[in-house]
């Protein structure tokens, strides 16, 4: 009964076979360091084509066992490592770096840094992990005498600064939050309470050392300004003994207020100067109007400044307003013949008399006036000469002084700021605090920082299954294999005719058990010697008559349907198989497939043409020597009484024969193509089983008259250049490859064994019998 299942592998005239392909199958692809499989019917994705992710995981499933083994060994060995890791405690403080300094008093800073800037804020971070601070840490809480922290020398000696700093640095750590000016400061110890006071030292230790260097830059401030105070009060002194000397040589003690003297004296003489010149020209004007006027009226006199302002006449003219002032009122209470009226009328006469004779000797006292003022402008200018003369005689001695007063002043002025900043700066040096400020004093931890084992764990395990993966993926580049049926058809360009399983069939060890019994008793009997020399104590097992329900056996029927549909029958009568090198399987695969072609009813011939290593009588004839092909080609014997039965029906056998000293010359001078002509008119099937077709040439003398070839290759052992090289020698020798048969394809989790994994049940409850035979 023809088994009504599909087949894996597909002809040139068949292309639809290969809906079992595994490339349709989630089989997995060419691997790594191979051609792309030819798409069947459609183009694969781009990332397909760089990275075949069903392949990596079958690659993966194929090697499991190993994977998982190097990866529970890898975390045992980090657990192990991780368990003898003592647990770590980290303490931290927050330091907080203002944005300007606290001061006490109003004065400036000797530095020009200023916690404002970015770059002071990095400076404090690089300063806390100095090798003086952390070296002050260890002095301070004695480290150096804590065989935990500073481990005991076999030599005695001890430890120097600093290899101590370097100790006491692998435990701190600072850092820069970001965005901000708060500085973390952390210490890692075994000790929690240990951590937590070396926390608190790092801070102690790093303001001290701050407040120290300022105390000391305070100081070596404070020693300059005093230098400094001692030279300028030094100048002063010069200074000063340079202007006593000075005053004292042009007795210019007095210089200043003399000076101020002179000059309020010719201020004084100036304005007098001026004033009488004012005068003596304005009395000069009066008696020149006076002269041009000639004899005039009495009030016409009066009309000259100068005039009217004599005393003589002022006087007069007063005592006349009045007297006209009485009279007019008298005219009001008494008339003309009145005595009040007569007398004040009397009065007004003689006074306007007296006026007029003041008037008239108003010009020479004009001119007694002018001269007067005239000598007085002429002694004042004279007074001014004077003085000017001595206010220059006195500026010429002020310059030299001035020069030296400004001197003078200019250094009391140095050496009193000096002295001034001298004493702020002793007192700033013991008020100034330090820009920083502790906002997170150190705890004591309760719980190990580190070594996070969890985390670690994880990580290995994503390291190992990484490194794991990675090392399949290079082992599955660098081999030269064919391990798959989709790489060999990518690799070789031939179809995959069969793939078989490298699987044991269920019943093989009693079967074996019992027949290398009796072969033994045999042999004891006949001790012939195979075709290596060795004692033939060899049998080979029938999958398709052993275990007829295996997976195996249904591979060997697959390969039987993928071999009809290659072409017409006639095309496909003789069928020869071979291999690469040796130990491909041929000798297997040729046996089991005609099995069944002679189970499905055709009459079968295996001919076994190899006649340096001949095996086929080891599993038809029980390993009974017979006269075969050898013994035909040599014209020994006919060929009616070389070809004998087997114990499976339909089946024939014509075996090697007898041992030949030259066989590939005795195949060149043989008529095979007549041999196998007269082997079709009695046969409807014929195989044959040929030597390998590298290792020896007897194959390519058969190749030609058999038409169609089947090359067995064993999946995962043989390179793929030494199967292209054995495809090229089979078509130079003008026969046709029709396929591959793709043997032992391994059965574990991601192998081969994939593309038969859907038939389980089939397989269980085979029509076939059951494969738990026994």
């Amino acid at each position: 009964m023809h088994p009504q299942h599909p087949s894996p592998a597909s002809g040139g005239n068949h292309p639809q076979l290969h809906i079992v392909s595994p490339a349709q199958e989630g089989g997995h692809g060419g691997g790594y360091g191979h051609g792309p499989v030819p798409s069947q019917g459609h183009s694969l994705p781009h990332l397909e084509e760089i990275f075949d992710v069903r392949r990596l995981y079958f690659l993966i499933l194929s090697h499991i066992v190993p994977v998982s083994i190097f990866i529970i060994l890898g975390m045992i060995i980090v657990g192990a490592t991780l368990l003898r890791l003592p647990d770590i405690y980290e303490s931290r403080a927050v330091l907080q770096v203002e944005q300007q300094e606290k001061k006490v008093l109003k004065t400036e800073k000797v530095t020009d840094e200023t916690p404002a800037n970015v770059d002071f804020v990095n400076t404090v971070v690089q300063a806390l992990t100095s090798r003086n601070i952390l070296l002050r840490v260890v002095k301070a809480n004695h480290l150096e005498k804590n065989p935990s922290f500073a481990k005991p020398r076999s030599d005695g000696t001890p430890y120097t600064d600093n290899q101590l700093a370097i100790l006491m640095e692998k435990k701190v750590k600072v850092k820069l939050r970001r965005l901000t000016r708060l500085i973390d400061i952390t210490v890692e110890d075994t000790d929690p309470e240990l951590a937590c006071t070396l926390a608190k030292s790092m801070v102690k230790e790093f303001l001290r050392e701050g407040f120290e260097q300022r105390l000391s830059v305070s100081h070596v401030a404070d020693d300059y300004l005093k230098e400094e105070a001692a030279k300028l009060k030094e100048k002063l002194q010069k200074s000063e003994q340079e202007l006593q000397a000075y005053k004292e040589k042009n007795n210019a003690v007095s210089l200043e207020q003399s000076q101020n003297i002179i000059v309020e004296k010719l201020r004084d003489v100036s304005a007098s100067v001026t004033e009488a010149k004012n005068a003596r020209l304005k009395l000069e004007s009066d008696l020149e109007q006076l002269k041009a006027a000639g004899k005039v009226s009495t009030e016409d006199l009066l009309r000259i400044n100068s005039v009217a302002a004599l005393p003589e006449v002022a006087s007069v003219r007063e005592e006349l307003l009045k007297a006209e002032s009485e009279l007019s009122t008298l005219k009001e209470r008494y008339m003309e013949k009145h005595p009040k009226y007569q007398a004040a009328r009397n009065k007004v006469e003689t006074l306007r008399g007296s006026l007029n004779a003041a008037a008239a000797k108003a010009g020479d006292i004009l001119a007694r006036q002018y001269d007067a003022a005239k000598e007085t402008e002429s002694k004042l200018d004279q007074v001014l000469k004077e003085q000017e003369a001595k206010a220059l005689e006195l500026n010429k001695l002020s310059i030299p002084y001035n020069v030296l007063a400004r001197e003078v002043e200019t250094d009391r002025s140095l050496y009193e700021s000096v002295v001034s900043r001298m004493k702020e700066t002793g007192v700033a040096s013991g008020v100034e605090t330090a820009p920083y400020r502790v906002i997170e004093e150190p705890m004591i931890p309760s719980k190990p920082s580190a070594p996070k084992r969890l985390k670690i764990l994880a990580i290995a395990l994503i390291l190992l299954t990484v490194s794991s993966v990675f090392w399949l993926m290079i082992k599955d580049s660098l081999s030269s294999t064919i391990r798959s049926v989709d790489q060999a058809e990518s690799l070789l360009g031939l179809p995959v005719l069969g793939a078989i399983p490298d699987q044991k069939l269920t019943t093989v060890e009693i079967l074996a058990s019992n027949f290398k019994k009796e072969n033994r008793k045999s042999n004891s009997r006949n001790k012939s010697l195979g075709a290596d020399g060795k004692k033939d104590e060899q049998h080979y097992l029938i999958a398709t008559v052993d275990d007829p329900g295996s997976i195996l056996s249904e591979s060997y029927r697959t390969l039987r349907a993928s071999i009809t549909l290659l072409g017409p029958k006639e095309q496909t009568k003789v069928l020869l198989f071979t291999s690469a090198i040796p130990d491909e399987g041929k000798t297997f695969s040729s046996i089991n497939c005609a099995v069944t072609f002679a189970q499905q009813g055709e009459k079968t011939l295996i001919i076994d043409s190899d006649m340096r290593r001949p095996s086929l009588h080891h599993a038809l004839l029980r390993g009974e020597e017979r006269r075969g092909l050898t013994d035909y080609l040599s014209g020994q014997a006919k060929l009616d009484e070389l070809i004998g039965e087997t114990s499976v029906q339909g089946l024939s056998i014509l075996t090697a024969g007898s041992r030949a000293p030259n066989p590939a010359e005795l195949l060149l001078q043989s008529d095979i193509p007549a041999l196998i002509q007269e082997l079709l008119g009695r046969f409807d099937r014929i195989i044959i089983d040929s030597a390998p077709v590298n290792a020896v040439s007897d194959t390519l003398y058969i190749a030609g008259p058999a038409k169609e070839v089947v090359l067995v290759v064993r999946s995962d052992k043989t390179p793929g250049k030494v199967v292209q090289r054995a495809i090229t020698q089979l078509r130079k020798s003008g026969t046709h490859v029709a396929g591959i048969v793709l043997n032992r394809i391994r059965r574990g989790p991601g192998e081969g064994y994939y593309y038969y994994s859907y038939g389980d049940k089939y397989h269980k409850d085979s029509v076939y019998g059951s494969s738990q035979r026994g």
